[in-house]
């Protein structure tokens, strides 16, 4: 297997944001590129990742279309990428075809790719740090260091930590530390903390490097598998003369997004709020509410509080998902802020919106449907055979609705018109309808055409790119 394969399904894709101090992401979030990736999403890091490296980008639109599908030829292009990046390369003459091939293909590629980046990751997922590097003030006590697992829930893992050196001084800096991070079954995101020392020296902002290693239980690692902890020295920053009261105008807490997205399989989703404008210890309760989505039927986390102590940026609750077996689309449920103390005030977003994605209705569960072409032809006097096509997955029955509209065909003179449900069942990927044309014996009319529409999916199915086709009716 040629090595620049090996790294496209070996690469990490993060499912799970969890950050408990401030930190420096690990790349370029989707959502800060394309308007159509949700902040959150189990997709989020992925897309910004792969856009990072070159090797996925999307519509002209500003559009990334992360539901979109792929072909063979768009795998091949975005595995060309990666032999670009290795020394392959493709020779100058083909760059320019290159460009255009890829900016067809882009979309359906990069949504591809997380898909085909988890395929060697064991069902126990892949751990990492969320982070590659995070920043703790020296007063704060403790450093809140974040680790998820990826691609996989499936059985209890664990990963041991330890501190390796750095310009950091241990006993004075810092409590040298090692431990071990369990993750129960399904459990993706965990943290653990490292004690902070406060000294009175003016010494400037020094660090250490954490790593992980010695995963059990089937896991594996992912990159970043080794993170760097900056200490910022209080003596050396303005937040020293502050003080550690709360109390400062524009003190406010708020949501880091104002939606979030988590698979229903995904056991939990760490919910991140941060914390800007002042220090000291503030709490800030949190409320979820029921929208589509119930509470012990979807979710079931109930009220509870958030506690920033010291210069405490970046605070996470958890919110537990339940899956389910049935086949009843995404759910939503609604998460507030409310009743600072400290002197903060809620910040923008104070309200947020947390999406349960329900995995019997992704593309590789219920699938998409479309026409098999987009222009279809028969002769007239004889019956056009149409084909519709179930792609993407299988499972479950589904079904859609068909019509028939006049464009220079006319109904009851050119045509029959038609509409109906189509219905697939479980493992079924094919289906048709005829539309009946006449001869009407006019010489003088040569082609003619008229429209025919895909509606109204059930059962989490969605329609996919060709929903609309035309029959051309030739005389």
């Amino acid at each position: 297997m040629p090595s620049f394969v090996k790294k496209l399904l070996t690469l990490p894709f993060a499912i799970g944001l969890c950050v408990g101090i401030a930190a420096t992401a690990a790349g370029t979030l989707g959502s800060d590129l394309f308007t159509d990736v949700q902040r959150g999403a189990y997709y989020d890091e992925a897309i910004g990742e792969m856009y990072d490296l070159g090797i996925i980008k999307g519509y002209d639109n500003g559009r990334f279309g992360p539901n979109d599908y792929v072909t063979r030829g768009q795998i091949a292009v975005m595995f060309a990428r990666f032999a670009d990046m290795n020394g392959g390369g493709s020779r100058p003459d083909d760059e320019e075809n290159d460009e255009e091939e890829e900016e067809e293909a882009s979309s359906s590629a990069q949504s591809s790719s997380s898909s085909i980046a988890a395929a060697n990751i064991p069902p126990e997922g892949a751990i990492r740090f969320t982070a590659k590097s995070f920043t703790v003030n020296e007063t704060a006590g403790v450093a809140t260091v974040s680790v998820v697992r990826t691609n996989g829930n499936a059985g209890a893992v664990s990963v041991d930590y330890k501190i390796l050196s750095g310009s950091a001084t241990p006993g004075s800096d810092y409590t040298l530390t090692t431990g071990t991070v369990n993750f129960a079954v399904r459990e993706t995101s965990k943290t653990f903390t490292i004690p902070i020392g406060d000294d009175t020296a003016t010494e400037g902002t020094e660090s250490i490097t954490i790593q992980l290693h010695n995963v059990k239980g089937g896991a594996i690692l992912s990159t970043p598998s080794s993170a760097q902890l900056n200490i910022v020295d209080n003596e050396t920053t303005s937040t020293s003369a502050a003080g550690t009261s709360a109390s400062s105008a524009g003190h406010e807490v708020a949501f880091n997004a104002a939606s979030y997205a988590v698979a229903e399989n995904g056991g939990t989703i760490a919910v991140t709020l941060k914390r800007s404008g002042g220090t000291g210890p503030v709490t800030v309760n949190y409320t979820l509410t029921n929208g589509s989505a119930v509470l012990g039927s979807e979710y079931s986390t109930t009220n509870g509080s958030v506690t920033f102590e010291g210069s405490d940026t970046l605070k996470t609750f958890p919110v537990a998902v339940i899956d389910d077996s049935a086949i009843d689309g995404n759910k939503t449920l609604t998460m507030a802020l409310g009743s600072p103390t400290g002197g903060a005030k809620l910040g923008n977003p104070a309200t947020a919106v947390l999406t349960i994605i329900d995995n019997e209705t992704t593309a590789a569960a219920t699938g998409s449907l479309k026409f098999s072409s987009n222009t279809y032809v028969v002769s007239e006097g004889e019956s056009a055979l149409i084909t519709v096509s179930r792609v993407g997955g299988t499972i479950g029955t589904v079904s859609v609705s068909y019509s028939t509209a006049n464009g220079s065909a006319q109904a009851g003179s050119d045509y029959t018109s038609v509409s109906g449900t189509l219905t697939f069942l479980a493992g079924e990927s094919s289906k048709t309808f005829a539309v009946h044309t006449f001869t009407d014996g006019v010489a003088s009319e040569g082609q003619e055409t008229l429209s025919l529409t895909l509606s109204s999916p059930t059962a989490g199915a969605v329609l996919m790119t060709p929903s609309t086709a035309t029959l051309r009716i030739d005389g």
